[in-house]
């Protein structure tokens, strides 16, 4: 993991890195013994055992405004929390929110199935000033044991990738533009 991290981080040229923690990463850190047991904790810490992952800033796993990364004022990054059909829109609302923004783009990718850029919609007829994107997953589903038992024929990698730029009256029109790539797996957007 840390030579991934440390290949990402080159690529970006000296950009600021975040890691946006998940489900699986809670599941190693949360003191609680059902997870991980008092005394194996320290070996599973990365942190202690690498030094790149301290190059990184580490946003929490939890769904609340601290559990997101945000981009200026209209672009929302968090893991994402809750699965099913409509999940990224509903979150993409709920994180919205929590900045109190119109135009407002959530990208996540909890669900592992990559999505295009989306509109929010109250209705068929009634858009909503929020979108979202899904990046799915970042590996290969067919090495993945685990996956075995899930139908993953929605499941994919992508990449949502944009630009933003800061205006003095964000409310009145989106201040970026993104799309989403899938790589290999998935439908192409």
């Amino acid at each position: 993991g840390a030579e991934y991290l440390r290949a990402i981080r080159d690529a970006a040229d000296g950009a600021e890195c975040h890691w946006l923690l998940g489900n699986h990463c809670s599941n190693i850190k949360r003191r609680d013994a059902r997870r991980i047991p008092k005394k194996l904790r320290s070996l599973c810490d990365w942190n202690e055992h690498s030094p790149e992952f301290k190059q990184w800033k580490q946003v929490p796993y939890v769904k609340s405004r601290r559990g997101c990364l945000q981009l200026g004022q209209q672009v929302i990054f968090a893991h994402g929390f809750d699965i099913g059909v409509n999940s990224d829109e509903l979150e993409a609302i709920q994180f919205a929110n929590y900045v109190g923004q119109a135009n407002t783009l959530v990208v996540r990718g909890h669900t592992h199935a990559p999505k295009p850029v989306t509109r929010c919609q109250r209705t068929k007829k009634i858009g909503l000033p929020f979108h979202y994107a899904n990046a799915g997953c970042m590996c290969d589903i067919e090495k993945l044991e685990y996956a075995d038992r899930y139908d993953t024929s929605m499941w994919g990698s992508a990449i949502v990738v944009g630009e933003y730029t800061e205006t003095k009256s964000p409310r009145l029109s989106p201040c970026w533009s993104a799309e989403t790539i899938v790589h290999k797996y998935g439908h192409q957007y």
